[in-house]
């Protein structure tokens, strides 16, 4: 990318062009499981919607697959992300390639988007580097043996205090973590049946946002907010389409925002 391009994209003008550039990217390329831009965009505003904006922040995304997240958040102002998917360990085969095809196809710097094929306990990085880390449906893929017991076994809850506090490490203070994942509860399974929205999720591989929130606090984190999910389809009833028992319904999905102090 050239000199030119590059001051480009640096004004707000510029930033509208790269915005509209990674719109028609994921348009064309039926990116986002086929749902397109809109949807995903959708789900990023809400990912992101208690951390005071992205813009020139840096961000570590905790198993985040092909990089469609850390993508728009990068064309949305965010300074440096650094992802890892490692390309075993509940990760998505193939992830890492599509992730490097984005970023060339898009012309994103390399140094603005540094893939580690690693799992965040092998992740080692300088005190206070990010300030923002996500993690979306991989928290309970950093110990599944662990995640399964967590909720009645001591062992378990310190396996993930160790790598809460890793993360709090990680944050500069005030730097928040965002956690989305599904809940343990969902009105299908205790119905003995699969949710046609969710017919993969093994329930009890799971667990419940205040499961995660009380070790948070262990590790230090202050809570922000819990949220659930708005379904797109339903984005137009406000919070009657995103509240827990709507949520416990379709895919018992939330997001909890915490922030080091």
């Amino acid at each position: 990318m050239q000199g030119s391009e590059r001051e480009l994209e640096r004004s707000g003008k510029g930033l509208m062009y790269v915005r509209e550039s990674y719109r028609r990217y994921v348009d064309e390329n039926g990116l986002y499981a086929g749902r397109g831009y809109v949807s995903l965009e959708h789900r990023c505003r809400q990912l992101f919607g208690r951390v005071g904006g992205v813009e020139g922040k840096t961000m570590l995304e905790i198993g985040g697959g092909e990089g469609l997240f850390s993508l728009w958040a990068l064309v949305n102002g965010l300074k440096k992300v650094i992802l890892l998917e490692p390309e075993a360990d509940g990760s998505t085969p193939g992830a890492g390639d599509r992730l490097i095809r984005h970023r060339q196809a898009l012309s994103v710097p390399d140094e603005s988007l540094i893939l580690y094929p690693v799992t965040l306990q092998q992740y080692e990085d300088e005190s206070g580097a990010f300030d923002l880390v996500l993690s979306y449906s991989s928290i309970n893929h950093l110990d599944e043996r662990a995640c399964v017991r967590l909720d009645r076994s001591y062992s378990a809850k310190t396996t993930y205090l160790q790598i809460f506090e890793k993360v709090y490490d990680f944050l500069r203070a005030g730097g928040h973590f965002v956690i989305s994942d599904a809940g343990r509860l969902n009105f299908w399974d205790l119905l003995g049946l699969r949710s046609p929205l969710a017919p993969t999720i093994d329930w009890k591989k799971h667990q419940e946002p205040g499961v995660w929130e009380s070790l948070l606090k262990k590790a230090g984190f202050e809570f922000v907010a819990l949220d659930w999910h708005r379904f797109y389809p339903l984005r137009w009833f406000g919070w009657l389409g995103a509240n827990w028992l709507v949520a416990r319904a379709i895919t018992s999905q939330f997001i909890l925002t915490v922030r080091k102090p």
